[in-house]
């Protein structure tokens, strides 16, 4: 029985500090006298109010009539838990904190719905033995309403123990509300009962919020298969049910030392998201950005498990093993075991510095002049690339010291169309002395597009090895090119996945618009040859040829 449970050296939900045996458990409490009708009436209808703006999520707005209507009838629990939720959703779980306990001290019975609110509350806070045995005590009283019971269940949910939400749901008085149905098909199935989870989960309205949910663990189901997380469990909450719009830091003010990274919570949400058909790619990235400065042991786990297993989207993998590797889970240079198209691949991660005032070569004074003026020809109407060529090989015998005047002479090269072996031999040998001039590695890659000679350049993205520190226009001009390296040879995938790298470090800039615009034609063209490619199987099979 979940009575039995009930641990009497946990620390007290009141926050007395106490032991819950030395505390509540043989507690005292004030009676709580009764108002009159035309008092209880007014209460009733200034609560109603309250819980119109509540279902309209104005939770700001409902705080002063739930207040109101919990000061003219302080015996009355709707009010004050809703109060108290408001509190919390709108952001002060102090408060919400206070106001839920107030009431509890004072109340003559144990109201499970205030109990099981409470736990939340202090869920949040990362109090979970606290939460944990307040939720058993609610779960132990004798008379139950429907609204506590969906509560208690929801908490034994967020509390991840779901052998005593299963025992819990399907001995309730309302196993057969078809409020409860969601919850009990859920229950059922991380307790191992696929028929009963179908059984249930089929009973869920098309009404309820969490049908759509619903519908896409009954696909699971029918194939025999199941969701993947962290803890191999069944997510009962949706994304919104965490409440993390007044919590969550915004990125600029991330750091492991905000409240809500240090706990479970902002693990579940994100792992909530992760699991839940209505949330896109851009999302599930948003919602797993939190995890860089998240300092929960579970944080690590989640972005383990996520790299190396097949939930998710390739993206989203890759972000994730990206996001370990900021957080220090794994150090530049490492190996990783990445899954990609179904596939797991040992993939070398590396971290780079992007520093806007780095230099990669001096000019000299006595040049300065006249490399402005080569520039400035360069990026005229007509250039005549065989003359700045010229000028720039001058540069480079004068000043051998200084490799940017040998890289534009081999650039000036590739540009006027001769010469070319020459260029790539000066450009391989400047990207392998100066690997921080990504610049180089652009062109090369250029070069080896311009003659097809594909295999060659994904080997040359493949080795690639980035500096520890660059200048931010040299990294984003080698994404431009790789971007367009992959969408020559239609490597869309590919493609998608470096724009997505492209718009988190330059997101205005203007070419991002035409490399989204080019990929979605090519997607649509790829679309309709694979299908033409198709349809003439289909037709070879009905129609094969005859043999002469």
């Amino acid at each position: 029985m979940l009575k039995d449970k009930i641990n009497p050296y946990a620390p007290c939900y009141c926050g007395s500090g106490k032991k819950y045996r030395f505390c509540c458990q043989n507690r005292t409490f004030e009676l709580i006298p009764a108002v009159s009708e035309e008092i209880y009436k007014k209460a009733m209808e200034i609560n109603s109010e309250g819980t119109r703006l509540l279902s309209h999520y104005e939770y700001e707005k409902a705080i002063p009539f739930f207040k109101r209507s919990y000061e003219l009838n302080p015996g009355a629990p709707n009010p004050v838990n809703n109060l108290a939720l408001c509190y919390f959703i709108s952001g002060n779980v102090d408060e919400a904190l206070k106001v839920q306990r107030d009431y509890l001290k004072k109340n003559f019975f144990l109201p499970s719905f205030g109990l099981a609110n409470l736990a939340m509350f202090l869920l949040f806070k990362g109090e979970e033995d606290a939460a944990l045995n307040a939720v058993y005590v609610a779960a132990s009283q004798d008379k139950i309403t429907l609204d506590a019971s969906l509560k208690i269940a929801e908490m034994f949910a967020r509390l991840h123990r779901y052998h005593d939400l299963f025992q819990f749901v399907y001995s309730s008085l309302y196993l057969d509300a078809p409020q409860m149905a969601f919850c009990a098909g859920v229950s059922a199935a991380n307790a191992g009962s696929n028929d009963l989870a179908i059984e249930y989960l089929e009973k869920v309205s098309a009404n309820d919020p969490k049908s759509y949910l619903a519908e896409y663990y009954l696909d699971y189901l029918y194939k025999g298969t199941r969701i993947e997380t962290l803890n191999g469990d069944w997510p009962m909450l949706t994304p919104m049910e965490y409440y993390t719009s007044h919590y969550a830091p915004k990125e600029e003010n991330q750091n492991s030392g905000h409240l809500i990274l240090k706990y479970r919570w902002i693990v579940d949400f994100i792992e909530s998201c992760l699991n839940d058909p209505h949330c896109d790619d851009e999302g599930k990235k948003a919602a797993l950005g939190l995890l860089k400065f998240c300092t929960h042991p579970e944080a690590g786990k989640l972005l383990k498990k996520l790299v190396s297993g097949t939930f998710c989207s390739d993206n989203i993998r890759q972000y994730a093993s990206l996001l370990m590797l900021d957080r220090g889970d794994v150090k530049s240079g490492d190996t990783l075991e990445l899954t990609l198209k179904g596939q797991k691949h040992k993939t070398k991660l590396q971290t780079i510095e992007l520093d806007p005032e780095y230099e990669f070569c001096p000019i000299p004074e006595d040049a300065e002049a006249e490399f402005r003026d080569l520039l400035r020809l360069s990026e005229s109407g007509d250039p005549d690339w065989k003359t700045i060529a010229e000028s720039y090989h001058k540069l480079y015998l004068r000043h051998p010291s200084c490799f940017l005047f040998e890289f534009y002479y081999a650039s000036a090269l590739v540009y006027d169309n001769t010469l070319l072996d020459v260029a790539e031999k000066i450009v391989r040998r400047i990207a392998q002395e100066h690997p921080e001039y990504l610049i180089a590695h652009s062109l090369l890659l250029n070069i080896l597009s311009q003659q097809e000679r594909y295999e060659e350049g994904i080997q040359l993205i493949k080795n690639m090895k980035l500096p520890d520190k660059t200048h931010p226009n040299a990294y984003i001009h080698l994404l431009e090119i790789e971007i367009l390296f992959f969408i020559h040879q239609q490597k869309l995938d590919e493609a998608k996945s470096i724009l997505q790298v492209l718009k988190q470090l330059a997101d205005e800039n203007p070419l991002i618009k035409d490399f989204e615009e080019l990929y979605e034609s090519l997607t649509l063209l790829v679309k309709a040859e694979r299908m033409m490619a198709s349809k003439a199987k289909k037709m070879n099979r009905r129609h094969p040829r005859k043999k002469r």
